[in-house]
Parts: C-alpha cells; structure tokens; sequence
C-alpha cells in the first residue's frame, strides 16, 4: 500500500510537469538490449519487458501505461496493453522474433519517448521508464547503459550484453 501511495503522489506531481512533453515529438535515446548477466529465455523467440510511466484511475488502480511497438520494416505497428493479467501491476511480457523494433511509451518524468530495442532470441529486453524500477548495475558496468538526460536508466545499451 505504501509504495502504491508513494507512485500515487508521484504520479501526480510528474504527470503535472509532463504533460505539455506527452502530446509533442517524442524524446529519442539510443539503442536498449538485454542486461550482460541476463538468464536465457526460452529457445526461438526473444522477450521484451517495458517498466512505462504508471496510469492512476479513480479506483486507485494502477498499472503500467500500454505502448506502441513497431518493427524496424515497419510492417508492424501494434499497441501493446502493459499489463501481465487483469489485476497484476507487473507490465506485460512480450514474446517476439529477434530482431530491431521501436517503442513509443510514457515516461514519467520526459512523456512520450522512442526507444530503439534489440529483441536476441533467448533473452529479455528490459526497458525502465517508469520512476521506482531500475536495474542493479555493477560499477564498472555503467557506462555500457542507455539514460535520460536526467542520469535515470533506461536500460542496457544495445551490444552490452553481449558474450
């Protein structure tokens, strides 16, 4: 409950600040791919897990905000609805072909942003948004990571986690 209110005050404050960014050009970064030190996944598809900005409706429901997913041909274009099952606050788990594709989600602190990813089949692509998830980085891993302007992480830069 605490951190559900904690996301609550959150939300307001930056959705307050980014509201005028949500509707203009979207923020571009570069490239986001799995973690170095990520366990495989399952074998022929890769995976892509996106921490958006949070949705805060009138019942105090809160879930990742959905997203847009487009393949590098752009011949697929298609809304994602962030959500792992009806009442789970865990964003959804993507299962696609390897391959380079675009996200266009909510920040909760830039709005709109477009992130390049790389799906590799057997691994996770994680991208962080959101305010409160980050992943654990080691030292001397920083600067194999992809961030906003303001130094919070997005992810892990595409080609560092790889062997």
């Amino acid at each position: 409950m605490k951190r559900m209110k904690q996301r609550l005050a959150v939300g307001i404050a930056v959705s307050l600040s980014a509201c005028a960014a949500f509707n203009g050009k979207p923020l571009l970064l570069p490239a986001v791919g799995p973690a170095p030190l990520e366990t495989p996944a399952a074998k022929g598809q890769g995976f892509l897990v996106v921490y958006s900005g949070w949705v805060y409706d009138a019942n105090f429901f809160n879930r990742p905000t959905d997203y847009i997913l487009i393949s590098a041909d752009g011949k697929m274009d298609r809304p994602i609805r962030n959500q792992s099952e009806s009442f789970d606050q865990r964003p959804a788990l993507v299962a696609l072909p390897a391959g380079r594709y675009q996200v266009i989600a909510r920040s909760e602190t830039y709005g709109r942003i477009k992130v390049p990813v790389l799906i590799k089949e057997s691994r996770t692509t994680f991208v962080y948004l959101d305010i409160i998830t980050q992943p654990r980085v080691a030292g001397s891993d920083t600067n194999k990571l992809v961030r906003l302007p303001d130094g919070s992480i997005v992810g892990w830069a595409a080609g560092a986690g790889d062997k």
